[in-house]
């Protein structure tokens, strides 16, 4: 029984470090959070108070619509934002970073709705 909870232990920490992923309307920042985000943030908060060493990245993102400076700006107000909501739910704000990459890395094609809604992203990840 100690080496199967040890494995299931070892896979429920290994799903920390996949990359989580909030979508936001056009020029909008808010963030949408559900029970499955919630408690991926309940165990994110936890290995980290047992990893002070650790840190979470925070990175936004935009879709190519619009000035290239404005969305550079807006990608890391959205990754600010995503911090500050992270810090009030209990992540210490010393261990996150945060950055914007603006309409740089795009996860999918700008030119559809369809993918422009897949770039206007934050992604959040344990390093």
């Amino acid at each position: 029984i100690g080496g199967i909870s040890m494995k299931l232990s070892n896979a429920i920490e290994d799903d920390l470090f996949e990359p989580r992923t909030v979508y936001f309307n056009t020029g909008k920042n808010t963030l949408p959070v559900d029970t499955a985000f919630t408690n991926y943030i309940e165990r994110v908060k936890i290995w980290l108070q047992n990893h002070a060493d650790k840190k979470l990245t925070v990175t936004g993102y935009t879709d190519n619509v619009g000035d290239a400076d404005k969305n550079m700006q807006l990608s890391v107000n959205r990754a600010a934002f995503v911090k500050n909501e992270l810090a009030a739910m209990g992540i210490s704000s010393l261990q996150i970073e945060s950055s914007g990459k603006g309409m740089n890395e795009p996860a999918a094609d700008n030119n559809t709705n369809e993918g422009r809604a897949k770039n206007r992203r934050v992604s959040i990840q344990l390093q």
